[in-house]
C-alpha cells in the first residue's frame, strides 16, 4: 500500500518547490524565449523580425502559454511554469505503471525520490530551461526503454517516445541521448527486433516532421541564422586546450567514470 502511495507522497513533498517556481524571477533565458513567443503571437516573424540563434522548437513550445496569457490575462511566466510541469507530469504518469514490472520496490523508491529532487528541487532558478525539460521527458522514455529491453510493450510507450522526441528537437546535441539508448537496445535485442520496434519509428518520424516544418515555416533559419553562426564561431576560433583541460570537461569525465563504475 505504501508503494502505491509513493508517487502521491513525493509529489506533495515537491509541491512547494513547484509553487516557488511560479514566483519571479523567471530564468533569464526562459524569459527571453517567452518574450519572443509573445511577440510571435502578436504577429512578428521568427528569424526575420526576431533574431535568435536557437532552433525554432523552443519558441513553438512556448506559444501555448504565450497565447493563453493574452486571452485570459494571467501572467505568462506562471503559465509557462505550469505548462512545462504538465508536460513533465504527463510523461511520468504514462510511465509509472511500468515501474513495478522493471524495478524492485527499493529501486522504485530511490528512482522516484531522485526524480522529484532532479525535477523540482535541484533546478531552482533553471526551472523551464531546455535541459530541465529534456530531463523531465527523458525519464519516462528511459523507464520504457528498460521495459523494451525485457520485450514488454504498451501503447503508452509511443506517447512517451513522442514527448521525448520533441524534447530532443530542442537542441541538436540532445540527439546523443536517444542514440546511445537505442544503440544499447540494438546490442541487447538484435537488429531484427530493433527494426520492428514502433518506438523508433515514432521518434524518427517526429524528427523528420520537425525538420520539414523548419524548412517550410522558418526557412530563414537555414538561409540566415546558420550561416551567421558559422561565421561567428569560425571567426572567434576555438581554444581546444582550454576546452579539454579547463574546469568543465575533466570533471565531467571523472564524474562519469566514477558514477559509471558504481552503476556497473
Amino acid at each position: 500500500m505504501a508503494a502505491r502511495r509513493l508517487p502521491l507522497i513525493l509529489g506533495l513533498l515537491g509541491l512547494p518547490w513547484l509553487i516557488a517556481a511560479c514566483f519571479p524571477p523567471l530564468n533569464h533565458d526562459s524569459a527571453a524565449v517567452l518574450t519572443w513567443a509573445q511577440r510571435m503571437v502578436a504577429g512578428e516573424r521568427l528569424y526575420i523580425d526576431l533574431i535568435d540563434v536557437n532552433p525554432p522548437m523552443i519558441f513553438w513550445l512556448n506559444l501555448p502559454p504565450a497565447a493563453v496569457a493574452g486571452w485570459i490575462g494571467l501572467p505568462a511566466p506562471v503559465l509557462l511554469v505550469l505548462w512545462y510541469a504538465a508536460l513533465s507530469l504527463g510523461g511520468l504518469a504514462l510511465a509509472l505503471p511500468f515501474l513495478p514490472r522493471v524495478l524492485p520496490e527499493g529501486a522504485r523508491w530511490g528512482l522516484l525520490t531522485a526524480a522529484v529532487g532532479a525535477l523540482l528541487i535541484l533546478p531552482a532558478h533553471s526551472f523551464t530551461q531546455r535541459e530541465h525539460l529534456l530531463l523531465a521527458l527523458a525519464l519516462p522514455y528511459l523507464l520504457h526503454a528498460l521495459a523494451r529491453a525485457e520485450g514488454l510493450r504498451a501503447p503508452s510507450m509511443m506517447a512517451t517516445a513522442a514527448l521525448f522526441a520533441v524534447a530532443v528537437c530542442l537542441k541538436p546535441h540532445f540527439l546523443a541521448l536517444p542514440a546511445g539508448v537505442e544503440a544499447y537496445l540494438l546490442i541487447q535485442r538484435g537488429l531484427r527486433t530493433s527494426l520492428r520496434d514502433p518506438v523508433i519509428a515514432v521518434m524518427v518520424g517526429i524528427g523528420l516532421a520537425y525538420l520539414a516544418a523548419v524548412v517550410w515555416l522558418t526557412p530563414a533559419y537555414f538561409q540566415t541564422i546558420l550561416p551567421m553562426m558559422a561565421e561567428l564561431y569560425t571567426g572567434a576560433g576555438t581554444d581546444w586546450g582550454h576546452l579539454l583541460l579547463g574546469d568543465q570537461v575533466p570533471p565531467l569525465i571523472l564524474g562519469g567514470l566514477i558514477l559509471g563504475g558504481i552503476g556497473w
